[in-house]
């Protein structure tokens, strides 16, 4: 396996749409923040599993953030059809994931039910998304050299 080049004259509509995202959902995630220091204690009645829901769900969503932040610093274009289409897949899984996390904040702890499916995708299409991004800087060479 070898590390992939960059394209270098191409657009940076991929970074800019991670820091996009990463910062929206940082927004989300101070909103959240809000919510449970003002709002949520009225909602959850001295319930600690229901703040406990919340609380997760809240660091949930930072975790969204701080990855989309993360990646979208470093993250380069590539010009590898394999590569472009993995970071394409990346991007779309982890805004996918951080939308969902965020609405899984807004509604699973009030449903007063210990299953959390939309946290559970939420979190799964987060790392399969960082994921995506990891495998797409290598490329497979077979053995002829090419």
């Amino acid at each position: 396996m070898q590390l992939t080049s960059p394209d270098t004259g191409g657009t940076h509509v991929l970074k800019n749409a991670h820091l996009a995202i990463g910062g929206l959902t940082f927004v989300a995630f101070c909103w959240s923040g809000l919510y449970l220091r003002y709002t949520a204690e009225s909602v959850y009645l001295g319930d600690h599993v229901s703040r406990m829901m919340f609380v997760a769900n809240h660091i949930y969503i930072l975790m969204a953030a701080l990855a989309n932040i993360a990646v979208g610093r470093y993250v380069t274009p590539l010009k590898n059809p394999i590569g472009k289409t993995l970071q394409t897949l990346g991007l779309g899984l982890m805004m996918a994931g951080s939308i969902v996390l965020v609405y899984a904040f807004t509604i699973e702890p009030m449903l007063g039910s210990m299953e959390r499916p939309r946290s559970y995708f939420g979190v799964i299409a987060l790392a399969a998304g960082v994921l995506a991004h990891g495998l797409s800087g290598f490329e497979i060479r077979t053995k002829s050299g090419s």
